[in-house]
């Protein structure tokens, strides 16, 4: 295998995926191409980070999209899902046949996003591109040093493709980056494993005034976590389960979920799983960001979730009055604002249909060759 990969964004999953590469002995060139910091140029200048304490040079810094791309074929993406369509358009000049992109984030619907994108700019949409569940990495970022602390490596990603004629081929070469990750059935099954509505939206909206009132001391996990909060958790499980079974989908339990991917203990009681997770009482959320996170988990978890129920006509009481509180609760017009299946040229759809839309797609009309 070519050890060779570019990754995309300098936000905590890109520095830990960059990182733990390098310290795997792959050659990585790390690219920025969002707003820069003093933080963020101290990393163009001194080409590395402070990964657990200990210090990692990268192969190469660029802020040219172009060097990004020729320096590795395999591209990991690992900036927000915000600024997919802007990304895509940036990086569409300089494509070719023998690029892999994969987006390292909580799965939604990024590959199809970028393929649709890069058809309505006349590329070719031949290039394989892929997405896992969850990033790779849970981290923490000092943001005046730019020091990385690792709190976790997801035990097991979920993976998909788009399209799916590059899927075994793409499988075997990503696996060989990241062994933990296996064959999704599909886009929707990345979606709905997101843990977006489970592990951000349900906790933060129930403690939302905590945050609003800058309480320092109050941390979510384990502070926030009560009985009533796990039960609206459970519910909005099950309404998840309800549309994975729709389509064909392994209806884990959240339970179950977070076990898998390490965020928690096997223990018996939900509760006690989300209170003694080191890793998510780590995982601190200031309430500077919590609007921030509360809104992507609402664009991209809770939004489309109650997207593909309502086309597929399943009645999901609690993720709908969960969207209905976000949107009262931040004054905002979330469905209009998030991820609705419209924007991907979905309408009407049934489980067959839907399911079929994320394996195909359809000739663009007269498509630019790719360099």
């Amino acid at each position: 295998m070519n050890k060779r990969v570019t990754v995309i964004g300098m936000n905590e999953v890109g520095l830990a995926a960059a990182a733990d590469l390098t310290q795997r002995d792959f050659e990585v060139t790390l690219f920025n191409f969002g707003q820069g910091d003093e933080g963020l140029n101290g990393i163009h200048q001194e080409e590395g980070v402070y990964f657990n304490g200990e210090w990692v040079s990268f192969s190469k810094v660029v802020n040219d999209v172009e060097d990004a791309l020729s320096a590795s074929s395999l591209v990991l993406i690992a900036d927000s899902a915000n600024y997919i369509d802007h990304l895509a358009e940036i990086c569409a000049p300089f494509l070719t046949e023998n690029h892999r992109l994969v987006f390292l984030g909580h799965g939604s619907l990024a590959s199809i996003r970028w393929t649709r994108r890069l058809r309505e700019l006349g590329v070719e949409t031949n290039i394989p591109v892929g997405e896992t569940h969850l990033p790779p990495y849970e981290a923490k970022m000092d943001e005046h040093t730019m020091e990385v602390e690792l709190l976790l490596r997801i035990k097991t990603l979920l993976f998909s493709t788009y399209l799916t004629e590059h899927e075994d081929e793409f499988f075997r070469e990503i696996r060989l980056v990241y062994p933990g990750i296996e064959k999704a059935t599909n886009s929707w099954e990345v979606l709905l494993n997101n843990l977006l509505p489970e592990t951000i939206v349900v906790p933060l909206l129930s403690n939302l005034a905590k945050f609003n009132q800058e309480d320092l001391q109050f941390q979510l996990y384990p502070d926030g976590i009560s009985a009533s909060v796990v039960n609206i958790l459970q519910e909005v499980d099950e309404d998840r389960q309800k549309i994975c079974r729709a389509l064909g989908i392994e209806a884990k339990s959240l339970e179950r979920r977070l076990v898998e991917t390490g965020y928690a203990k096997p223990l018996d009681e939900l509760i006690d799983q989300l209170k003694e997770s080191d890793v998510l009482k780590k995982k601190a959320i200031v309430p500077i960001e919590a609007n921030k996170q509360l809104l992507e988990g609402l664009h991209f978890g809770v939004v489309p979730w109650v997207d593909v129920a309502t086309m597929l006509e399943l009645e999901t009481p609690t993720l709908n009055a969960l969207l209905h509180l976000g949107s009262v609760s931040l004054d905002r017009l979330l469905v209009q604002e998030g991820l609705t299946l419209d924007k991907i040229g979905l309408f009407n759809e049934t489980a067959y249909t839907l399911t079929t839309a994320v394996q195909e797609i359809e000739e663009a009309d007269e498509p630019l060759s790719l360099q």
